[in-house]
């Protein structure tokens, strides 16, 4: 008889795995629906082929996250070290002579034959990061207060990191600061230390913004962009027709140079959208926003999906997240596994109210994506490598915590059992009898 195959039962926290899935899954929906603009200037007008574009980036995702939780949590912890080394030269080599995506170098392009891959090595090295800060949380978790420990196994690898990701990504390394002061706390890094780390990069930082903005503008990077942004964002004025000075006639404009033309598009996309939305596929505002299926896809799912169904419940899944996260630190205080979930889970949750944030005008742009959500093959592959991550220590965790439970019951047993010695009357040698106590 042929044998049946068997499909291997998942573990790990269900949750997360439940999560992820449905992810994905809104992901393929909001994506296809405005990516009408992306397919016009890239594919032809050719949605279709966008969208098997972005689905074979989503199941290589997909594919990334089930092997990571393959692999046991235990290799990533030992690794640490080298695989946060490994990013270090990445991320200069980036910096130097990486291409430039969004007026900005962030990411490296790999040559295929006729073919190219481009990655932005900053999306890997946050994820890194904090899976090294969770390792040497837990191997130093009897050193942590002292300062020298907590200075060269802490602060100068994150200070190098965020160094490297900051001239071309402000919004980015300003996050994965924050993520690692946070997990720093929770790991037993005492505040004294965290916020005199804090007051340090502060400093630095001023400066190097300052000394950016004495330059002329076309070499201001970044700085200058971040710069524009506030500006735009603090200013009052919206998007409204100019009145030409010599003529009672409205003057022609480009919104695309208006103030704040990106947050007032998502603005109306959100208030057209109501509770119910438009459905799917009806969205309008994806054909006025710059980057609807990246930075702004939260505001095409809700004009589509209304607030309901779509705003309310992506932001409950990635509360569950952040929930799970809280729960198996917990449950595994000082464990590496108990500090890897919750700082990837925290991660992943702060850049998605980073990006929710912006499309309810509530911050200024940043230009990060919606994780597991928006399009973008760096993005997809580093948040399917932190999800697997996570089912990977959670299996692990998981796996612990049941032979605990198993050795506590033999232990128990073995309470409950009481041994009492006779003498064979044949022999007069001593027996042992074992009986359970009632």
């Amino acid at each position: 008889m042929a044998k049946v195959l068997k499909i291997p039962k998942l573990k790990g926290d269900k949750a997360i795995w439940i999560v992820a899935i449905l992810l994905a899954l809104a992901s393929m929906l909001a994506v296809y629906t405005a990516i009408s603009a992306y397919a016009g200037r890239l594919y032809g007008n050719n949605t279709g082929l966008a969208l098997v574009h972005h689905l074979i980036t989503l199941v290589t995702a997909l594919v990334i996250m089930f092997a990571a939780y393959l692999v046991p949590s235990k290799l990533y912890c030992n690794l640490s070290s080298f695989l946060l080394i490994l990013t270090i030269p990445l991320l200069i080599l980036t910096l130097t002579k990486g291409k430039n995506v969004n007026d900005a170098t962030r990411a490296l392009e790999i040559s295929l034959g006729s073919k190219s891959i481009t990655f932005q090595t900053s999306e890997f090295a946050k994820v890194f990061l904090i899976n090294y800060i969770a390792a040497h949380l837990h191997f130093l978790r009897e050193k942590l207060n002292d300062v020298k420990v907590i200075i060269g196994w802490f602060f100068i690898p994150i200070t190098i990191v965020v160094g490297l990701v900051m001239p071309p990504n402000m919004s980015m390394a300003l996050m994965i600061l924050v993520d690692c002061l946070v997990l720093l706390f929770v790991g037993g890094v005492k505040l004294k230390h965290l916020f005199g780390f804090a007051g340090v990069c502060i400093v630095f930082g001023g400066l190097y913004i300052g000394y950016k903005l004495t330059l002329p503008t076309e070499k201001q990077g970044r700085v200058g962009t971040w710069k524009g942004r506030i500006e735009r964002y603090t200013s009052k004025s919206d998007i409204e027709a100019t009145t030409d000075s010599t003529s009672n006639n409205v003057a022609k404009y480009d919104p695309f140079d208006r103030l704040n033309y990106q947050q007032t598009c998502s603005k109306i996309a959100i208030a057209s959208g109501g509770l119910f939305g438009k459905g799917s596929g009806h969205s309008q505002q994806r054909n006025f926003l710059p980057h609807p299926y990246s930075d702004f896809i939260y505001a095409i799912i809700i004009e589509e999906y209304g607030l309901l169904l779509g705003g309310l419940l992506i932001m409950i899944l990635y509360i569950i997240i952040i929930a799970r996260g809280f729960k198996t630190l917990k449950n595994h205080p000082e464990s590496y596994g108990g500090l890897l979930v919750f700082g990837l889970s925290f991660m992943i949750v702060v850049q998605a109210f980073i990006n929710m944030g912006v499309a309810v005008t509530l911050l200024p742009v940043t230009g990060q994506p919606l994780p597991f959500i928006s399009m973008g093959g760096s993005s997809l592959w580093a948040m399917g490598l932190a999800f697997g991550m996570m089912l990977s220590a959670t299996r692990n965790l998981d796996k612990r915590s049941d032979m605990e439970a198993e050795n506590d019951k033999q232990g128990q047993r073995k309470a409950n059992k009481k041994e009492e010695y006779i003498v064979n009357e044949d022999n007069g040698e001593p027996i042992i009898v074992v009986r359970d106590e009632e």
